[in-house]
């Protein structure tokens, strides 16, 4: 599939490449998948974080040497989706069923989704390869 939503995102420095540019970027299949991811959901997705280098995502964010955030030469299987995405949280659901169906396996939530005195509403998701969603929620 051809990128068609994200155009300014997978510029130098844009939500969905490395914010150092050194030129780590999303894997071609966690592109399509979100370009997927969009045409399901049917409304536009915020864009927080996706590929990292290893230097930036251990040192600067201070993630594990694993994170899938890491583009590694094939590019990264991550992308973290910003809360202002979801109008309500039936269509928060919807967007993590359309995730699913679009082949995103990995679904991290921040604690904020849970206690409105958090601020912390991220959602990730990741195209890891597992027969079994894996989910977990930030502290």
């Amino acid at each position: 599939m051809k990128n068609i939503y994200f155009t300014e995102e997978v510029s130098i420095g844009g939500s969905l490449t490395c914010p150092c540019g050194c030129g780590a970027k999303l894997s071609d299949i966690t592109l399509s998948a979100l370009n997927t991811l969009r045409e399901m959901y049917g409304s536009p997705i915020y864009t927080e974080q996706g590929a990292t280098c290893v230097e930036y995502s251990v040192k600067k964010v201070g993630r594990s040497a694993g994170s899938t955030h890491i583009d590694n030469g094939d590019g990264s299987l991550a992308i973290d989706i910003k809360k202002k995405t979801f109008k309500s949280k039936a269509d928060y659901f919807h967007f993590l069923s359309c995730a699913y169906q679009a082949g995103f396996m990995g679904f991290g939530q921040g604690i904020g989704w849970f206690d409105i005195h958090k601020k912390d509403k991220r959602l990730h998701i990741d195209m890891r390869e597992t027969n079994d969603i894996v989910t977990w929620v930030y502290y």
